[in-house]
């Protein structure tokens, strides 16, 4: 059986690198995203909920345009920190119907550590605005960033609880610097 489980941990890690290089070729391609997270779910413990959300902020430093990586990082941001975040969609609102209900709706996959909080820590949000203003000042046209922006301020005031302690603003417009 160790046999087995070796030759699979061997298929797992030639299947991640065959994502990485496709990737690099078509970073913006939705459907190796996908096949990145089915093989990260199956190869467990090689690869850590971190490994995958620094992945993001690598491919999205490189291309703020990537809407891909960005939807990818809203499933592991949470993940990394042991968040549930906005479960179901609050409101009929035709403006929300528009927008991918993956990207707005993100639930917390099976985890060894329980969910201990619905809001994300300060510092993290400060960040995570911080990067999207960033896409911001680079591409204001794209709505990769923009869409995040929205996932961000649901997150940040949203139907989980208002965080108190953050401030969508905080790297925004009114404050922060370039």
């Amino acid at each position: 059986e160790g046999t087995t489980d070796d030759a699979a941990a061997g298929v797992l890690s030639r299947e991640m690198k065959l994502c990485a290089r496709l990737l690099e070729l078509d970073d913006r391609n939705f459907h190796c995203w996908a096949y990145r997270r089915f093989i990260v779910e199956l190869h467990g413990a090689q690869t850590t909920d971190v490994d995958e959300l620094s992945y993001t902020t690598t491919k999205i430093e490189a291309n703020f345009s990537n809407y891909s990586a960005w939807h990818y990082r809203s499933t592991y941001l949470p993940k990394v920190h042991g968040v549930v975040i906005n479960q179901t969609p609050q409101s009929d609102d035709p403006r929300t119907a528009q927008i991918d209900p993956e990207f707005t709706t993100i639930s917390q996959r099976s985890s060894a550590a329980a969910p201990k909080t619905t809001s994300l820590p300060k510092a993290i949000l400060d960040a995570e605005y911080e990067l999207v203003q960033q896409a911001f000042f680079t591409e204001p046209e794209d709505q990769s960033g923009w869409m995040y922006h929205r996932w961000l301020l649901g997150n940040t005031l949203g139907p989980g609880g208002p965080n108190k302690d953050a401030s969508p603003v905080s790297a925004g417009a009114g404050g922060g610097t370039a």
